[in-house]
């Protein structure tokens, strides 16, 4: 389905948990919802079926931590066979995934895990989410890898990271075979504004070039360099809204088409579903006004 400025809406992004087993700095602070706030996943599914009938066929799964809710990887399997979805990829921060988990998002055919990492440094790692299991989730990282599956790094440009740590990540990243997108933060509600942007990674850098393959169905850029590829995602300096495909699901069944605009409808058990999807999507906003304004909610309420 095309929305009003002919922008053709094939994306959701579904939060179906808001809860999650870390407290990262820049994400915490707000009180977690009781298990029968949050949509079941036969909601959720029905959600989907309407969504897939508007033309969407690309499904994001995030949180909070989605693998911290009990029956997501049953969840998953079932989105992947339903009639008219494309991709279901998933967003972890991966210190929750076992192996027997990886194995069966294998098996289940999984189409891409993003995993949530702003540093390979231990302490720094334990400073920014408060815990300390750096560890496993870098021997996740590289089991998912070694089986097959299709792993992207995301990184929130934090102002405490240091040059050394993001020159780190993307060694990593590159060493592995791995593909890096930095995120440049959003003023959210209530949120510390961060003032890191591309040009600062890419002044770290030498012989840079432009890379215009496309690695997935978001809005990053991708460059060349000497010490590999690297991603951004630009939400305030590097406006992509003419380009945004996506709506957004809450963990609560609020269906919102922008992250700053506090437009949405709770589609929670309504009949007349198809019709509200439709209005929300064609009345998706023009853009944001993150480079005027904070949103009136914390991204932790939305979903990642």
């Amino acid at each position: 389905m095309y929305d009003q400025y002919n922008r053709k809406i094939e994306y959701m992004r579904i939060s179906i948990t808001d809860r999650c087993n870390l407290n990262c700095t820049y994400c915490k602070g707000f009180d977690a919802l009781t298990h029968n706030d949050i949509l079941r996943y036969e909601e959720i599914l029905d959600i989907c079926k309407v969504a897939v009938q508007l033309g969407i066929g690309y499904f994001k799964i995030t949180g909070g931590e989605p693998c911290a809710r009990k029956g997501y990887l049953s969840f998953i399997e079932s989105l992947k066979k339903m009639d008219g979805v494309h991709e279901v990829t998933i967003t972890t921060n991966a210190s929750l995934l076992k192996k027997e988990d990886m194995d069966t998002l294998k098996r289940i055919g999984i189409d891409g895990i993003n995993v949530s990492l702003d540093t390979l440094d231990k302490e720094c790692y334990k400073e920014i989410t408060g815990k300390d299991c750096i560890d496993l989730v870098v021997h996740n990282i590289l089991y998912m890898k070694s089986i097959g599956l299709h792993v992207k790094i995301n990184s929130v440009l934090l102002d405490e990271t240091r040059d050394e740590e993001f020159l780190n990540l993307i060694d990593f990243g590159n060493l592995h075979s791995i593909p890096i997108r930095f995120i440049e933060r959003m003023p959210m509600k209530d949120d510390k504004v961060s003032h890191r942007t591309k040009k600062d990674i890419l002044s770290l850098l030498d012989n840079v070039e432009i890379d215009k393959n496309k690695y997935g169905n978001g809005p990053a850029s991708y460059y060349q360099t000497n010490r590999g590829t690297v991603g951004f995602i630009e939400p305030v300096h590097g406006k992509f809204c003419d380009q945004c495909n996506r709506i957004r699901l809450t963990s609560t069944g609020y269906l919102k088409a922008c992250l700053f605009h506090k437009d949405g409808m709770n589609v929670r058990n309504r009949t007349n579903l198809e019709d509200m999807m439709k209005e929300i999507i064609y009345n998706k906003p023009q853009g944001h006004d993150f480079e005027k304004d904070m949103a009136g909610i914390s991204m932790s309420k939305i979903g990642g």
